[in-house]
């Protein structure tokens, strides 16, 4: 395989002729990982291989189709008798309680804050919230943070990364990379300090 910056161009030009498998690929990547398939999806519309508004679309069908099938792991759980045994139904309650008079900021803040998602996501799932409402949500959540992130990186794409000439893939790897490391990053870091947060501290 030509790993040069030649073959690599050749190697992606070779996947526009079938721009349905590039979007399958990229909503399937936001399966795996939002933000790096959300970067990626934006790289490859700024050097044509896909039109803008097919790549949003990819995006926008992933990213919902995850979102709605954490949703329904939770809902599907709260079906089982023994997933229902480990929460009583006082902390159900409360959790519904809590989530219907808040769920808009529930669902922005997990949304932001790496590694929030799937557990916020199931628990409204698993507590009973309605779907329409979730579903809209969580639909124009995903839209709005997907978009703005695509916006971005298509406009770097578009202005610097074409300046860069045979560096532009190097850089484009690298925003790749940071998009999929520094999300872990900051979820390490945010579980750390709740711990010492959380840890007793001694009294003399």
């Amino acid at each position: 395989m030509d790993l040069s910056y030649e073959g690599l161009l050749a190697l992606i030009e070779s996947f526009s002729d079938n721009q349905l498998l590039v979007m399958l690929a990229i909503t399937i990547g936001t399966l795996i990982l939002e933000d790096a398939a959300t970067v990626t999806a934006a790289l490859l519309a700024s050097e044509d291989v896909l039109p803008h508004s097919a790549a949003l679309l990819s995006l926008y069908v992933g990213i919902l189709f995850g979102d709605l099938g954490l949703y329904g792991l939770g809902a599907a759980a709260a079906r089982w008798p023994r997933a229902r045994r480990w929460v009583s139904e006082h902390r159900i309650m409360r959790g519904r309680e809590f989530l219907e008079g808040s769920l808009f900021v529930t669902l922005f803040g997990a949304r932001c804050i790496p590694g929030m998602r799937l557990p916020t996501y199931t628990a409204a799932g698993f507590v009973g919230i309605p779907f329409p409402r979730f579903a809209l949500y969580a639909g124009a959540l995903a839209a709005g943070w997907s978009t703005g992130l695509y916006t971005i990186i298509a406009i770097l794409g578009e202005t610097v990364l074409n300046e860069l000439g045979p560096w532009r893939w190097g850089v484009a790897a690298f925003v790749i990379a940071l998009a999929i490391v520094l999300p872990r990053v900051t979820e390490k870091i945010i579980k750390s300090r709740s711990q010492k947060a959380a840890a007793p501290t001694d009294t003399p």
